[in-house]
């Protein structure tokens, strides 16, 4: 025994340790993963950032150019260009250039003052003041410079300028110098030239040549133009620039962004930029901050996680082996309490008063308690392994198998083997077995008997009702004659008693024939006599006999309806019968000086009928029982409104019969609304027989 507790504890340590290695190992390989992933991003967004400014970069110098060349065309449209002109044409072009200048060729040796416009000059090689007979002083200028005379623009023509004049003018594109010294800022500027020629000069090179008029020339101040855009993005502290003019005499800066956060180590983006026949050199550098970016806490925080994960894994189990023993005795336990309540389940099952059915999921008893032995009369032994549906008459199982599964109570007729019908409640409930089939427990109890009370309960109530009207009959005939004065006069004092005593042998008629209605519509023996019949009269008739009832709270009642033609088919004595009850109801409710209203309208095929009234509305747990017989929403006996609690039952009995139905609809505290819906009928001839049936 010794040695296998020491065999698992063993086991249970070796398996502990290579769990916890297979964790750190995971851990360590999930870390690098997210290292290399965040390496390999850093380098996507870098790369990303680069392209961004490279474009930007490229599209800001094509747009200068671009502009630079719509200047040319606006000068060579014009014959002759004021300053002012040239001042409003150029300034929005003043944020992307130094200035704009307008160059004309002049004879070294002719004054100034002598120099005729358009002039067609030549340019030729080495048009320098010693040696050249030309000068190109500015006829006109647009800078962005507070002093307009502090031009900033070296115009001298060196050699290396006028073969760039010299290719603008003979290629008629813009063509870029190499830099200028700007005097008044610090800095370097990339001039640009475009040749202007007169009017109607053709594309060759000769015609281009004798047609000049002279060039059109901005000052791109690199860190001027560029600077501002570069530095608007929101990363823009990441990268380093450099933008440089490489020519024979070496490479020259034009700009120069967060040179000295450039991270040594990190590796450099060099591109070329092609600017009007002239290359720039790119330098993209990440700084120090950006080069930091690579890697953050997030591989160690996996790597802490997965070891978190790994000691919880360990710790997890760890826990099983001592849990494993709990576990055993655990379930001894529960085996002990399932045979005990299993003993229970048993003996309750045998001995129930109600007979309980065990049936499969194909409808066979699996079991029956004596109980049912005792209802269907024979041994419960013997009813195992048939058919559950077999003991019902044939309607009992159409109905049973439609509705077996809902959560609800079956009114159905079992066979007795005499032939009676038994009627029984019954209720199904589906369970699973422990291997997961279904099966279902099935509980019939036994209505003999409770049906015969009811039997007992209707018959005793007709009896009464029949043999109170016969004495009440008389006693409402002395009052009515002793009320008369055939028998003398009598004093006010016995006035007032005959008064209240024949209102109560009224209300004690009424009570009577509402028990008589009550158990003829429950029995179906209600006859009614069905005519076509216009319904406003009727209802103004209910509206009549509800009058003293009215006056005496000083209520107001409206009748409102869309067509007073309407007709319907009905018992009219019922039917008026139905519209006291209503208004009698709303009354009862009403608070003094109150309103009720009857709205009539058609909707489709049928008349619809709503009584309202401004009282405190129905009670929403009381609505399922409203049309219930002897039902009061206060039933106790100091409730404010008196009445038997037969008058809705009444009245939706009558209703169905008459082929309609009624309902009720009341939110708390904003009155209550019984709506009346009854089938459209068209007016009968003179002489139409009225209509006899009973349902």
């Amino acid at each position: 025994m010794n040695f296998f507790a020491e065999d698992r504890r063993v086991s249970h340590v070796a398996r502990l340790v290579v769990t916890g290695l297979c964790g750190l190992l995971f851990s360590t390989a999930l870390a690098s993963f997210v290292w290399e992933k965040q390496a390999g991003a850093w380098l996507d967004r870098f790369d990303s950032g680069v392209r961004q400014r490279q474009h930007m970069i490229e599209s800001l110098l094509r747009d200068a150019i671009l502009a630079l060349d719509r200047v040319g065309r606006f000068i060579e449209a014009s014959d002759q260009v004021t300053p002012d002109e040239f001042d409003y044409y150029n300034e929005p072009l003043l944020d992307r250039f130094t200035g704009v200048y307008l160059i004309q060729p002049v004879p070294l040796a002719a004054p100034v003052a002598q120099v005729e416009p358009g002039r067609i000059h030549d340019i030729r090689p080495g048009c320098t003041p010693v040696d050249g007979a030309w000068r190109y002083p500015l006829a006109l200028m647009s800078t962005r410079d507070a002093v307009p005379g502090a031009l900033g623009l070296d115009l001298r023509c060196d050699a290396e300028r006028v073969g760039v004049m010299q290719r603008a003018r003979d290629s008629g594109q813009v063509m870029a110098t190499r830099r200028i010294h700007r005097l008044q800022h610090p800095g370097q500027v990339i001039a640009l030239f475009r040749p202007i020629y007169q009017r109607g000069i053709g594309g060759d090179v000769a015609a281009r040549r004798t047609g000049l008029r002279g060039f059109v020339t901005g000052g791109i101040a690199m860190d001027v133009v560029l600077a501002p855009t570069l530095a608007a993005f929101k990363d823009s502290r990441n990268y380093a620039l450099e933008l440089s003019d490489v020519d024979t005499s070496g490479q020259i800066r034009l700009l120069d962004m967060n040179r000295a956060d450039a991270e040594p180590q990190a590796q450099t983006e060099v591109m070329t930029l092609d600017v009007a026949g002239r290359t720039l050199s790119l330098r993209i550098t990440p700084t120090r901050a950006f080069w930091q970016q690579r890697h953050d806490e997030a591989p160690v925080l996996v790597w802490l996680a997965g070891m978190c994960f790994t000691m919880l894994l360990v710790a997890w189990l760890r826990s099983q082996d001592q849990g494993r023993m709990q576990a055993e005795m655990l379930a001894i336990a529960r085996n002990d309490d399932v045979i005990d309540r299993e003993a229970r389940l048993a003996a309750l099952f045998q001995h129930s008063p109600i007979a309980i059915l065990r049936c499969d999921d194909q409808g066979r008893i699996m079991d029956a308690n004596p109980a049912t032995g005792r209802l269907l009369g024979c041994d419960a032994s013997a009813l195992p392994g048939t058919q559950y549906v077999s003991l019902f008459s044939s309607w009992a199982v159409q109905t049973f198998r439609q509705r077996w599964q809902e959560p609800v109570w079956l009114e159905l007729e079992l066979l007795s083997p005499d032939g009676e019908p038994i009627p029984v409640l019954v209720r199904t409930l589906t369970m699973r077995q422990p291997d997961g089939s279904p099966y279902a427990w099935v509980m019939l109890e036994d209505l003999r008997l409770v049906r015969h009370s009811e039997r007992l309960k209707r018959e005793f109530v007709a009896t009464v009702s029949h043999e109170l009207r016969t004495p009440l009959t008389a006693i409402k005939g002395a009052l009515e004659l002793v009320q008369s004065g055939v028998m003398g006069a009598y004093p006010a004092e016995v006035g007032q008693l005959l008064d209240m005593a024949a209102q109560n042998a009224d209300a004690l008629s009424r009570l009577i024939n509402d028990l008589l209605d009550v158990e003829r519509l429950a029995q179906g023996k209600l006859s009614l006599s069905a005519s076509v019949q216009p319904l406003l009269p009727l209802v103004e008739q209910a509206r009549s006999l509800a009058q003293p009832l009215l006056r005496e709270k000083a209520l107001t009642l409206a009748v409102n309806t869309e067509d007073p033609g309407l007709h319907v088919r009905v018992d009219g004595d019922r039917l008026v019968q139905v519209f006291k009850n209503l208004l009698s109801n709303a009354i009862k409710f009403s608070p003094v000086d109150g309103r009720i209203s009857v709205d009539i309208s058609r909707r489709q095929d049928h008349v619809r009928i709503s009584v309202s009234d401004e009282g405190e509305g129905i009670p929403a747990d009381f609505m399922p029982r409203l049309f219930q017989p002897f039902t009061q929403a206060d039933g106790s006996d100091q409730r404010a409104a008196g009445g038997s609690g037969l008058g809705l039952a009444i009245s939706q009995g009558l209703i169905e019969r008459m082929g309609g139905r009624i309902h009720a609809e009341s939110e708390p505290g904003q009155g209550a609304t019984f709506i009346i819906e009854l089938p459209c009928a068209v007016p009968e001839h003179d002489g139409a027989q009225a209509q006899e049936y009973a349902k």
